[in-house]
């Protein structure tokens, strides 16, 4: 176990490693309020994030999407973590490992099975996807689409719509301002252009990621931001406009994503988040995503469960201060939610 400061070096076994786009170099540069810390353990690379706890000198340690995650389950490396993070100056009270792995995994059996791993299953990325394979030809792919999916991709072919790449500071900013008429219709939170600029900065230098603008008679209807692993394609941002609803300009859009992505050898496109995945592998229908993870699965893809998180807790008593703040914290945002619904009538 060692921790790596050159670039390069982690760039290679990153490539190497297959690991996920949130343990790529890049990734590590654009969280804020994090100070990212690399390390190489057997030939696998993995970043923890470093963050500081709100008004105590203590720090927690985040691993996001790692997929090479045996290791933790060996203490005595887990330990060394902490033990690495500490000589740069970082306490860190506790690790939370996010693994990008199955929940019916051999895996997670190991794991679970582990007495100094507490086996959360909430999440800080989206515990459960749908991924679509590329490694077929682009027919074997249409064919694989839901009826209608097929029909509105050609839908939005004949009412004219076109897609393109525009791997520009203009084409961010296009995306921009489509995402903000988007995300005022829908009322999700929205980043602001800063982090949109930060994550192109460091990504478009690689080749990690790629704008695309799907316009109708000129007009902007819709965009993604989409980000590149050594095998996988992860679209993290997106969507239609009204405009773009009308026509599907959706299909076409997400179509088109898919076929950039298996030119540049991607092998499977991750829609990044669905509605929660109950036991008969139906979507639950009371989830505010319910509507559009039944959009994505038209697309011919699989519905992924991940395991969500394991905590290393190195200090009881720290860790048991963070629980009782995230505890707090999530009763005071069902508070403020309760206080809006009254406040509004």
């Amino acid at each position: 176990m060692r921790l790596i400061s050159d670039k390069s070096e982690y760039v290679d076994l990153w490539v190497s490693s297959g690991e996920s786009i949130l343990q790529s170099y890049e990734w590590g540069n654009t969280r804020s309020n994090y100070v990212p810390l690399r390390f190489e353990h057997d030939g696998f690379v993995f970043t923890v994030l470093i963050r500081k706890f709100p008004l105590f000198n203590r720090y927690i340690g985040y691993v996001p999407r790692v997929k090479n995650i045996d290791w933790v389950g060996d203490v005595r490396v887990c330990s060394e973590v902490i033990r690495l993070c500490k000589e740069e100056g970082f306490d860190v009270s506790h690790l939370t490992f996010e693994p990008e792995v199955r929940i019916d995994s051999e895996v997670f059996k190991r794991l679970n099975g582990k007495g100094h791993l507490n086996w959360l299953k909430s999440s800080v990325q989206p515990r459960f996807t749908n991924v679509v394979s590329l490694v077929e030809g682009e027919e074997e792919m249409l064919m694989r689409m839901k009826t209608r999916h097929r029909q509105n991709v050609r839908k939005g072919l004949r009412s004219g719509a076109v897609v393109e790449l525009e791997n520009t500071v203009e084409g961010l900013e296009t995306f921009f301002k489509c995402m903000d008429s988007i995300y005022k219709r829908t009322g999700y939170v929205m980043y602001g252009i800063d982090y949109f600029r930060k994550l192109y900065d460091e990504f478009v230098g690689s080749g990690g990621v790629d704008i695309l603008i799907c316009r109708m008679d000129g007009e902007v209807v819709g965009g993604l931001l989409n980000f590149h692993s050594a095998d996988m394609t992860y679209e993290l941002h997106g969507g239609t406009t009204n405009a773009g609803r009308d026509v599907e300009a959706g299909y076409l859009l997400k179509w088109e994503a898919m076929k950039n992505s298996k030119s540049k050898g991607k092998s499977s496109y991750d829609h990044w988040g669905v509605a929660d995945i109950l036991s008969d592998g139906s979507y639950d229908p009371s989830h505010s995503m319910f509507n559009i993870s039944k959009f994505k699965l038209g697309f011919g893809g699989e519905n992924i469960s991940y395991i969500g998180t394991f905590d290393y807790v190195d200090s009881n008593l720290w860790y048991l201060v963070f629980r009782l703040a995230v505890l707090g914290n999530k009763k005071l945002i069902k508070l403020k939610k309760w206080l809006r619904g009254i406040l509004s009538k």
